[in-house]
């Protein structure tokens, strides 16, 4: 039957059959694709609500590091600063030192400095000069250094005892660790 159609005519309808198939491909790849991105669109809501809460608690998190980074810090400054007062407030004030001195030195001894060295370490330095009149005084001073609990060793140099009167001496005290008092 096809046969019977002229061949202008059959070209159209060639034509019109060709048009019509791929209509029908397009409109079939249309609906798949409207199909698929309305069971794919709901999935892709989760997905991104469940990426901006992620990355609200990881922003939250980070806030939280930083503080917590922050209040470390601070507290190993407080802890320090507590250590630092707790360690002064053991130790003996420069004015007991003072009174300490005077009281030992004695007839004959006149202390005219008397200097500290609190360094790090355990041991504490007290570098003490002054005139004693004679030898006996000043040896006697040494005596009594040594009798005090609080104190280790004195070093009193052969060089200062040189003068039988008038002595300008030079005595480094050497304090005992253990000479800090109970808070």
């Amino acid at each position: 039957m096809i046969n019977l159609i002229p061949a202008a005519a059959k070209k159209s309808l060639r034509l019109e059959y060709w048009v019509r198939v791929f209509s029908v491909w397009m409109i079939a790849w249309s609906i798949a694709l409207v199909i698929s991105a309305c069971i794919l669109f709901p999935a892709y809501v989760l997905i991104q609500s469940q990426v901006q809460v992620y990355r609200d608690s990881a922003l939250a998190a980070k806030e939280k590091v930083v503080d917590y980074e922050n209040v470390s810090v601070d507290l190993v400054g407080a802890s320090q600063q507590a250590k630092f007062s707790l360690d002064e407030g053991r130790l003996f004030l420069f004015s007991e030192y003072v009174n300490l001195f005077e009281n030992l030195q004695g007839e004959g001894v006149l202390l005219t400095d008397l200097s500290i060295d609190r360094s790090v370490s355990s041991e504490q330095f007290v570098s003490l000069q002054g005139v004693a009149v004679d030898r006996k005084s000043l040896a006697a001073f040494r005596d009594r250094l040594l009798e005090r609990e609080e104190i280790g060793a004195v070093d009193l140099p052969i060089s200062n005892l040189a003068r039988d009167s008038d002595i300008t001496f030079n005595i480094t005290v050497t304090l005992k660790s253990g000479n800090e008092t109970d808070v």
